[in-house]
């Protein structure tokens, strides 16, 4: 019988810590690569010239997404397949941002702020690891004050409500 319990604890312990590490490792990542576009959208902002681009298209979907064209230096370009709200019509404007050097490269307000919401789930997903650790050391301290372990306190706190 004891040997059963060994095993489930190793089980919960290895469970644990997969949780933990899983829950970690993914939210350092998403935040890392956020931080990275972070840093080439900033490096890209130090050059960039913006331009006003006219809708040419909208598609409705589960997402809706539109075509623009603007005009750089009398040549005319596209950005396509650009995430927009719902109530994007034909001939809208918005303001790009696009490289001098490289014209045909634009990117907008959205992908700035997509970045942004990036880096905020990667720092909360990588919390939940962070609580768990919190919560598993809390329980590691408390089994070490008490070696009877959670189950037995609380089977002792009923048999004394229940007079036994």
């Amino acid at each position: 019988m004891e040997n059963t319990e060994n095993k489930k604890d190793i089980g919960g312990r290895i469970f644990g810590v997969c949780f933990i590490l899983f829950f970690l490792t993914i939210g350092t990542l998403i935040v890392v690569n956020g931080i990275q576009k972070k840093t080439a959208n900033d490096k890209f902002m130090e050059t960039a010239v913006t331009v006003q681009a006219t809708c040419v298209k909208v598609s409705h979907g589960s997402r809706t997404y539109a075509d623009f064209r603007y005009e750089y230096n009398g040549s005319n370009y596209s950005f396509n397949h650009v995430h927009v709200a719902k109530a994007t019509k034909t001939g809208k404007t918005m303001t790009l941002y696009i490289d001098p050097n490289y014209p045909p490269f634009a990117r907008s307000d959205d992908d700035f702020e997509e970045v942004g919401k990036q880096i905020t789930a990667g720092f909360l997903i990588g919390g939940i690891g962070v609580i768990a650790i919190a919560l598993w050391v809390i329980g590691v301290i408390y089994d070490k004050r008490h070696p009877e372990g959670v189950t037995n306190i609380f089977q002792n706190i009923r048999q004394r409500e229940n007079g036994q």
